[in-house]
């Protein structure tokens, strides 16, 4: 008999979901009622597994791609349900962009995840008294700008820099002590950033340099797009003591942002979805903008 599964809504078919995770999780594994519902139920996608024509599993996945409450009733066991189940969902997730998707896996159920590709992270822990660990399937090694949100550790700083200026489509704002020639004087991040500067009139990059001497005495890319790209392209010196400037920050398109201490380069992370952390760079950043000179250095290029 084929297994089929079905999305669905808690407001629509609260009842049948609801039993299925009673008679799984409360009556057979002794979870406690007021651990088992909870308020995400209502904003949660839901589906229903039928075997015979019979509901006989669920499922749910949050927004942020966790899934969980997946149960299938005994008599349904050992049929494929579960894998036919989390097939379904892990399609729903791909189509719906998400990077990732995670779950907190009972001890004896790590081999039915693995199988599907989910690898177990972090130590041991109890949920309802349960041992359970953290599973995790990446879906998609890149991040998508105003997609994929979460701080993240950059072991690549020149390679997040440039997926960050491709996929800029308006903005990109860059502070830098010196615009470090191994991270932004490059074929690759000057296409990108040109790419950008010419996407519409209304495409913006503005490079805040506190150091220029180093980028004029060695020369820079960079300086040669900003000749050629000066209406959408601006660079200047920032008015301030180097000392004042703490961090190195990429701000783009107001959603994004790739932030690296002076002193702890190697420590440097990123979040390609936050709008009220890249506001708060943006601010920073407009600040000493607002104050910034046109240094004469930069003028003598022509720029």
């Amino acid at each position: 008999m084929t297994i089929e599964v079905r999305s669905t809504t808690w407001q629509h078919d609260s009842k049948i979901l609801g039993e299925i995770r009673r008679r799984v999780f409360i009556e057979e594994q002794n979870v406690p009622e007021d651990l088992e519902w909870d308020d995400a139920d209502n904003d949660a996608q839901h589906w229903l597994a039928f075997y015979h024509n019979e509901p006989v599993g669920t499922a749910r996945m949050l927004r942020n791609g966790h899934i969980g409450r997946m149960a299938v009733l005994a008599r349904a066991r050992n049929q494929g349900v579960g894998s036919k189940i989390l097939q379904t969902i892990l399609t729903a997730a791909t189509q719906q962009q998400l990077r990732e998707v995670y779950l907190h896996a009972q001890i004896q159920a790590l081999p039915f995840y693995e199988k599907l590709g989910f690898v177990a992270e972090g130590p041991e822990f109890f949920d309802a008294n349960i041992p359970h660990r953290t599973m995790r399937l990446i879906l998609r090694q890149q991040r998508m700008l105003g997609n994929d949100a979460g701080r993240f550790i950059v072991n690549d700083r020149a390679a997040t820099a440039i997926d960050l200026a491709r996929q800029s489509r308006r903005h990109l704002r860059l502070l830098s002590h010196t615009l470090d020639h191994e991270l932004f004087d490059s074929d690759d991040f000057a296409s990108a950033i040109s790419q950008l500067a010419r996407t519409s009139r209304f495409s913006e990059v503005r490079l805040l340099v506190v150091d220029v001497k180093p980028m004029i005495e060695r020369g820079h890319r960079l300086l040669d797009l900003c000749r050629r790209l000066s209406t959408t392209l601006h660079i200047r010196r920032a008015d301030c003591e180097p000392e004042d400037i703490k961090e190195n920050f990429i701000v783009a398109d107001d959603r994004a942002v790739l932030c690296y201490a002076l002193r702890e380069p190697e420590k440097a992370w990123a979040d390609f979805n936050n709008r009220p952390l890249a506001e708060d760079y943006t601010a920073q950043f407009d600040e000493l903008w607002n104050r910034s000179i046109n240094d004469p250095e930069l003028r003598l290029l022509h720029i």
